[in-house]
């Protein structure tokens, strides 16, 4: 579906998140993220506080994705979320998962959408969720975390925590999930990054 590309062209020419949201889904309402959607840090905030989580149904969809199960990662809000509601109306049987119970509980009954409680950083939780599954054809790693503030204010705990969410959890998702597209001998990795980096500085984003 490509959400992930809209939305980082979309950043890119300075509309920010909540436009490409708006631009892909025809956002309706919105809502304020509180915490990461893949792990339980208390209080930690999402990479995209304020992105709509309803979203009115789009008549463009092609059917591109059906016959394919997704597996989706901080799908509670923000564009895990967005991404959830846009791969099941392109036809994929959607796995959406969130550390937070209540925000993806509310995409049930959503058609093509099964929901889960899983949190990232629990190695363990992340191969029993994944063995027990049917062999997948997407899995978009969305979970993800930035520090507010400077390397100044960034504690040695705050470094580690970004590095666990944003670096590692990819990695035991990614592990997980290669078994079986390597024995299908076919299958697509998305993961989320963002525009903060060596190609574009912000402000208090380290």
């Amino acid at each position: 579906v490509h959400v992930g590309e809209r939305i980082a062209s979309e950043e890119s020419r300075g509309r920010g998140l909540g436009a490409a949201v708006a631009a892909q889904l025809r956002v309706a309402e919105s809502g304020e993220g509180q915490r990461c959607g893949g792990c339980a840090r208390p209080g930690a905030r999402t990479l995209t506080p304020g992105i709509p989580r309803t979203t009115t149904e789009r008549h463009d969809m092609t059917g591109r994705l059906a016959g394919k199960t997704a597996f989706i990662t901080a799908a509670g809000q923000g564009i895990g979320r967005a991404s959830a509601i846009a791969m099941a109306r392109e036809g994929a049987k959607v796995i959406a998962t969130d550390v937070n119970a209540k925000l993806v509980a509310a995409l049930d009954g959503t058609p093509g959408i099964t929901t889960q409680v899983l949190d990232v950083l629990d190695d363990a939780a992340v191969e029993r969720t994944i063995a027990a599954l049917p062999p997948l054809d997407v899995m978009f790693n969305c979970a993800g975390y930035v520090h507010h503030g400077s390397v100044l204010d960034c504690t040695p705990k705050d470094w580690d925590f970004s590095f666990n969410l944003n670096v590692k959890s990819m990695y035991l998702v990614t592990r997980a999930f290669l078994p079986g597209i390597l024995a299908k001998g076919k299958g697509s990795i998305i993961n989320m990054s963002s525009i903060a980096s060596s190609v574009k500085g912000l402000p208090n984003r380290f």
